[in-house]
């Protein structure tokens, strides 16, 4: 399984780019370890990497600034 960890300051670049991008790459059932209203970016990746260490079938942890988008329908295959 592949998780996508993102820290979101802004719900509108989120949802305009990178969640279209994470559906179409791994569909709508894809893990989202998502931060809001976090002190610093470090921060919010540090926590998305201890969350991650818990999910007992993961392979793969993408972590994705919220305004990037994935465009390759293949991204699982490839990781």
């Amino acid at each position: 399984m592949i998780a996508i960890g993102s820290c979101v300051g802004s719900e509108k670049r989120f949802a305009r780019f990178a969640k279209p991008g994470i559906q179409r790459a791994l569909g709508l059932d894809a893990p989202l370890l998502i931060r809001r209203e976090q002190a610093s970016i470090s921060a919010a990746y540090n926590s998305i990497l201890e969350e991650a260490r818990e999910l007992p079938q993961l392979d793969a942890l993408v972590l994705l600034h919220e305004d990037t988008e994935l465009r390759d329908p293949e991204l699982e295959g490839r990781i």
